[in-house]
């Protein structure tokens, strides 16, 4: 049951108060503020006993894990078995300001995904102390990806991106590790056929001031799953469809698993068979007689508006994957400046502020 009002790249406060006022009016509240003294809001619903945190747009320019969990909650509300077995506490933005600016970073220039250890910034803090106080069972750490990744050395673009975090510098598989990693194969497993050939596992390494490696060393089962893209899909409306999907079947899941004797090794080993993700995706090709050129498109805030800023790559000696390739006999600066014009205005997104 997908929110039709939040639609697009761009979303922040004023988009998402109506929508709890309309769809959560009993289940919404203010749980801080952030540095520029926006509401953060959380959403909680279900009254079971197993507890999971969910969090979304700690970086402000990533709001496709936004829409879905939030879609996700339209559904979840109206399961009964759900609602009697778990209590979900869902953060959706919160880092407000850097979602009004279209910023990864906050109003401080602090990446909030870099700041749990430390605890610098007022985001992060209302973060921590709805963990302490909300004691979850598990925590999903919701963001988007940049459209480069692929799955592997596949032609594959990662529309979807999952990681067990570490929970120490030497990666070690503790009981909390173990069991992400076992939820993120299981719900794999309930996700369309073809929808798996473009999942990706992250990259593991460890860094206690990232939130997930943070949570996973206090020995709280985590989850990072990344919004990715898919062929054109410059809204992320699919993948949307994708992130709610997966938040379904971790639900399916949690019901179904029995994390007592788990077969560890068996786990370890289908997890690491996930591919892990590469950086081979462009968005544009251009290839001219002496040189091949990769575009990768930047999405920015300008004025009120959202536009794509193309950056280029020599790729003559890297392999690549797009599914745009655009060919001519000579590179001119005019050919080249009127081509990508043209693509920017077929995938423009115009993101009213």
């Amino acid at each position: 049951m997908q929110i039709k009002e939040l639609k697009g790249r761009y979303i922040n406060n004023a988009h998402l108060e109506p929508v709890l006022k309309n769809y959560f009016p009993e289940n919404y509240q203010v749980i801080g503020f952030s540095e520029e003294k926006r509401p953060i809001y959380a959403l909680k619903v279900g009254e079971g006993s197993t507890k999971i945190l969910m969090w979304s747009q700690m970086h402000g320019d990533e709001s496709t894990t936004t829409k879905a969990v939030l879609d996700f909650a339209n559904i979840f509300k109206l399961n009964t078995n759900w609602m009697n077995q778990f209590e979900l506490l869902i953060i959706p933005i919160l880092n407000p300001d850097g979602a009004c600016n279209y910023t990864r970073v906050n109003a401080n220039k602090v990446d909030l995904n870099r700041d749990a250890y430390k605890a610098s910034q007022l985001e992060m803090q209302v973060l921590l102390r709805k963990y302490r106080e909300f004691k979850p069972n598990f925590c999903f750490n919701l963001h988007d990806q940049r459209n480069m990744y692929t799955v592997g050395d596949s032609n594959q673009s990662a529309s979807l991106s999952f990681l067990s975090p570490s929970a120490d510098v030497d990666k070690s598989w503790t009981t909390s590790r173990i069991r992400s990693a076992f939820l993120i194969t299981t719900l794999i497993q309930g996700l369309p056929d073809d929808v798996k050939s473009n999942i990706a596992r992250y990259d593991d390494e460890f860094n206690i001031n990232c939130t997930g490696d943070y949570f996973q060393s206090l020995h709280t089962p985590t989850l990072l799953i990344e919004a990715g893209h898919c062929k054109s899909d410059y809204t992320r409306e699919k993948t949307r469809k994708f992130i709610n999907n997966s938040l379904e079947q971790a639900i399916i899941a949690l019901v179904k698993i029995d994390f007592k004797n788990l077969e560890n090794n068996l786990i370890v080993k289908k997890y690491q068979d996930l591919p892990e993700n590469s950086k081979k995706f462009y968005d544009e090709i251009l290839i001219f007689e002496s040189e091949t050129i990769g575009v990768r498109y930047i999405l920015e805030k300008q004025g009120g508006f959202l536009n794509f800023r193309p950056e280029f790559f020599n790729l003559n000696k890297e392999s690549y994957v797009s599914n745009l390739v655009f060919e001519a006999s000579t590179l001119t600066e005019e050919l080249a400046k009127q081509h990508l014009n043209f693509r920017r205005n077929q995938i423009k997104y115009y993101g009213i502020v």
